[in-house]
């Protein structure tokens, strides 16, 4: 039955390659950091208008990899562990890297990778941010949202005649109404939480269609929030005159019929648990005895996808949408680090899988989508440093080889999607959105504020809004803080016009006077207000009063209601920091028509600039909000 998958938590083999030893290193230059320079970002007087190209137009291809830090990805191509990049590579182009936008994160970035638009114009200036007129210290998701003044080059194109598609990419989901593609798959919707569960089991005679079990079937059940019950049975199915319950049935009703999953310790399955959306949820047998069984849950999740009959063919061909790699289960113990390598493998072959089917089915002008692999890599094991959490060389050795699992992923998955697409008539963009840097110590910003007098808590920690000057709103390295304004924030306000400087450059020194307690060295790398923000591109009114990036080695939270400034962060990569710095650089390559093979890197590039060089290349105009230029080597 379409949506019902049984798979091995036990090692990888079946999904890795084998690795190819790689030419010279010369034939492939690692990224330089001192010479080259990024071109000058034209502001929104001064938009790019170029002729298009009237060269034979061909397909375009965009695949984000979100967290494809530069100086890692030509590290892990060199030694072999990316030999289909490498292939990608050797056929087409790379720069020297990519810069991206302030600040580098995923859901700013990618706005501004599908619109060729700074903040200033997408509206989008972190992860998370406050808007005007919602309450002072709610925040809006980046992810959820719709640009303000810009529009994604899927809708530029549309409106030109061609036809379009977006795939798991950040900013295209049917939800984002005047932003979708022809043909939208947005990340899947989730409808219960992952959980762990310990059920209690005991004999019974309610199940049905049973294999034969050489003891007694036992039998349990739990229930999902808001999705219903799920039924075990469990089994001894070894002949050995022994009591050894070894097999467990899961099902959504009593049976040992389709759909149920027969599974053994260490064995994830998959089970459609309403079918009428077709969401689903993966489950992991951890223990099996003979009193109870021990299992983690994934989120429950349905696809999400427009048009309609392009989501019913979506559940039928490759089932729900699966969990993704869950940071929470794997910091509570629930999960192990391989088995979030394995729910990392998942959700990334299934998007490859529905990505090659949709490009091949709905044959796009453009298409876009969005892969994860080296982001949750680069967040989980990015252990590098004796400051990080439960740092150790052993287990830092054992973080770089999860690290390069997840490369082995990423370059299945393109090769999966490779193998849907003619290079001979389309061309395809391998590009990042942001790098990645190590990180040891959180530092809580708001309660920064709170100490200084500026924000008021009450015993729940949630903030007394008639009472607080300013919150802050973090994202990684980067954050916003907002100054509860009288006639701008919603139900008044309470600081006056004449306060406003004041509070504004105390929340400034507050933060350039801020020094790591270990080492005295300065947290903040920078604090700009807000009228210093037109030279980041991050001039809106979504962006804080005040914006600051820390130095790589802090991570910023929003946390409140702590007696303490900093901790040992629990995890060890994070993005958001100044985008000039090389842990922050990303990558982009291109192959296919049109582009003529080199081996000398074009010099660096911006984020922004793919966009306006796609119009370039499929020959319309791109919308009068873009930031960015066409990249000068596809104007040869």
């Amino acid at each position: 039955m379409p949506g019902v998958r049984t798979w091995t938590s036990i090692g990888l083999a079946t999904i890795l390659l084998t690795l190819q030893a790689c030419q010279s290193p010369a034939s492939l230059p690692s990224p330089s950091h001192s010479v080259s320079e990024i071109p000058e970002t034209a502001t929104a007087t001064q938009p790019i208008v170029e002729t298009p190209t009237q060269a034979p137009q061909h397909p375009i291809v965009l695949i984000s990899w979100d967290g494809s830090r530069a100086d890692i990805i030509y590290d892990l191509i060199e030694n072999g562990h990316l030999p289909t990049f490498k292939t990608f590579i050797d056929q087409g182009v790379h720069a020297e890297f990519a810069q991206s936008i302030d600040p580098p994160l995923t859901a700013a970035a990618h706005n501004s990778i599908s619109s060729g638009s700074l903040p200033s114009h997408t509206g989008i200036p972190s992860n998370n941010y406050h808007v005007t007129g919602d309450d002072f210290s709610w925040y809006r998701v980046g992810f959820n949202e719709t640009m303000d003044d810009a529009e994604p080059i899927w809708v530029t194109a549309s409106k030109n005649g061609l036809t379009t598609a977006s795939a798991f990419f950040v900013g295209g989901s049917p939800s984002h109404k005047g932003q979708v593609a022809d043909y939208t798959i947005g990340f899947g919707i989730q409808d219960a939480y992952s959980t762990h569960r310990s059920v209690d089991i005991s004999p019974g005679d309610t199940w049905m269609d049973l294999p034969t079990s050489y003891n007694d079937h036992l039998e349990g059940q739990f229930t999902i929030q808001n999705i219903g019950p799920v039924y075990i049975c469990v089994l001894d199915m070894t002949d050995d005159g022994k009591v050894n319950y070894d097999t467990v049935i899961l099902n959504s009703q009593r049976s040992g019929s389709d759909p149920a999953q027969t599974l053994n310790k260490d064995q994830w399955g998959s089970l459609v648990l309403l079918p009428r959306s077709f969401a689903g949820a993966d489950f992991l047998i951890q223990e099996i005895s003979s009193e109870k069984v021990v299992l983690f849950q994934a989120g429950v999740n349905h696809n999400n996808a427009t048009p309609t009959d392009m989501q019913t063919a979506i559940n039928q061909k490759f089932g729900f949408f699966p969990a993704g790699p869950d940071y929470y289960a794997l910091e509570h113990g629930w999960i192990t680090e391989r088995d979030y390598i394995t729910m990392l493998d998942h959700q990334a072959q299934f998007m490859a899988d529905v990505t090659s089917w949709m490009y091949t089915t709905y044959h796009p002008d453009l298409l876009l989508t969005w892969q994860d692999p080296f982001d949750s890599a680069g967040h989980q094991f990015l252990m590098r440093s004796e400051r990080q959490f439960n740092y150790s060389e052993g287990t830092a050795v054992e973080y770089d080889g999860f690290y390069k699992d997840a490369a082995r992923i990423a370059d299945q998955s393109l090769e999966t999607m490779l193998s849907a697409i003619d290079l001979e008539k389309a061309t395809v963009f391998l590009v990042g959105d942001h790098g990645m840097t190590l990180i040891h110590t959180s530092v809580y910003v708001n309660t920064i504020l709170e100490n200084a007098g500026l924000l008021t808590l009450d015993s729940q920690n949630s903030v007394i809004i008639n009472k607080s000057k300013a919150f802050a709103i973090t994202s990684g390295g980067a954050v916003h803080i907002y100054i509860n304004l009288a006639g701008r924030e919603k139900e008044g306000g309470i600081v006056s016009d004449d306060e406003y400087p004041i509070i504004q450059n105390q929340i400034i020194d507050l933060l350039k006077d801020l020094q790591d307690p270990e080492t005295g060295q300065p947290v903040f790398e920078r604090v700009l207000s807000h009228n210093e923000l037109a030279a980041l591109g991050l001039d809106h009114p979504n962006s804080g009063d005040v914006f600051a990036q820390a130095n790589p080695g802090y991570v910023l939270d929003s946390w409140r209601g702590n007696d303490f400034t900093f901790a040992q962060s629990n995890y060890y990569g994070q993005h958001g920091y100044d985008s000039s710095i090389p842990d922050m650089h990303t990558i982009f390559f291109a192959a296919g028509a049109g582009i003529v093979p080199t081996e000398s890197p074009l010099p660096p590039v911006r984020i922004i600039d793919y966009a306006p060089t796609i119009a370039y290349l499929l020959g319309f105009q791109p919308a009068g909000t873009i930031d960015g230029s066409i990249i000068p080597f596809f104007k040869q």
